[in-house]
């Protein structure tokens, strides 16, 4: 299994029926009761296994909330996603998409290997790892205790998150 390959999939397509039955998921609606003019969306939290996926009204898989470190309802730091900038028809990931899986519930860690992605031991490794290979990338100063990096590919956005230079979460998300 492959997390990333899911992405963009639709709600009821078998890849996504299949990861949904193998960790026995439920699938959660979530409509704008406040009437805000709010787009709904469906929630699937597998915390056991490390990973949260967001569905868009269109049942669509937009995002995938991977965590490398186990958390005690840890809620990422969504002060940094105000200072990515749009680039290369790329805009920087919307809080909203995180905010309802990382509710009071912590999660154990994910096995990396079903990410689909590279995984960085560190900051460093991973800024090195996308200069080398010249994958477009946006980045935070490497000197705060959180830090994150953005790759920013034509198919899927995939940002790293790390705290104290350790990778804490992996947040895969499509392109607008």
């Amino acid at each position: 299994m492959n997390l990333s390959s899911v992405l963009g999939k639709h709600l009821k397509s078998n890849d996504v029926l299949e990861i949904l039955e193998r960790f026995d998921l439920q699938v959660v609606y979530v409509h704008d009761w406040d009437y805000e003019n709010e787009s709904d969306y469906y929630w699937a939290a597998a915390r056991p296994q490390g990973f949260a996926m967001r569905f868009n009204a269109a049942q669509e898989l937009e995002a995938i909330l991977c965590y490398v470190t186990a958390s005690e309802g840890f809620t990422p730091d969504l002060s940094i996603t105000g200072k990515v900038t749009a680039s290369e028809g790329f805009t920087p990931i919307d809080p909203s998409i995180i905010n309802e899986a990382t509710a009071s519930e912590g999660f154990t860690s994910i096995d990396p290997s079903i990410i689909g992605e590279s995984i960085f031991e560190n900051f460093s490794d991973a800024e090195a790892y996308c200069q080398r290979t010249g994958t477009p990338y946006q980045a935070s100063p490497a000197t705060q205790s959180r830090s994150w990096l953005l790759t920013l590919l034509p198919s899927r956005t995939a940002q790293y998150s790390f705290e104290d230079g350790q990778l804490i979460l992996v947040t895969l998300t499509l392109p607008p």
